[in-house]
């Protein structure tokens, strides 16, 4: 499957409109348009932070489920055009694409795609991204899991 060309620069702009998830928490997943065409084909594509497990210092082996913050307007800049956004919090959830979070329809560099960002990673790619816990904590993250803080491994 060849990623789109503005898959990269979409990626790049969620990771800068986010604010206290370093950029190698994020995953990408995308389906291309042959398997969605209602009401026109478009790109399915999945944006979700993922547990991160720290090494080293004080912190070591500490799994963390970070959280962040989203500019909206810096994020939707990045469209050519929004033909629909929503916050969507579902009554059930399969696992897959329907969790809590953002979900957008729009146009980007002339393709129409389907974008979810989801509040958490999906079961079945909920596995943490390993970080020096020096790394981590230098993004500005500073709590650990029971409240304390956490020292940077040196």
């Amino acid at each position: 499957m060849q990623t789109p060309n503005w898959l990269p620069g979409l990626f790049q702009t969620v990771t800068n409109a986010t604010t206290l998830l370093p950029p190698e928490c994020w995953r990408c997943t995308y389906v291309p348009p042959r398997c969605f065409t209602n009401p026109h084909p478009h790109w399915l594509v999945r944006l979700f932070p993922v547990a991160v497990k720290l090494k080293g210092g004080h912190a070591d082996g500490a799994v963390l489920l970070p959280s962040y913050k989203l500019d909206l307007q810096q994020f939707l800049s990045h469209f050519d055009e929004v033909s629909a956004l929503s916050f969507e919090r579902p009554e059930s959830y399969n696992r897959d694409l329907d969790g809590l979070g953002i979900s957008l329809r729009g146009r980007i560099a002339g393709d129409w795609l389907q974008l979810r960002l989801l509040e958490h990673a999906p079961a079945d790619e909920n596995q943490p991204q390993i970080m020096l816990a020096s790394q981590f904590f230098a993004s500005g993250i500073s709590g650990l899991p029971d409240g304390s803080a956490a020292q940077a491994a040196s």
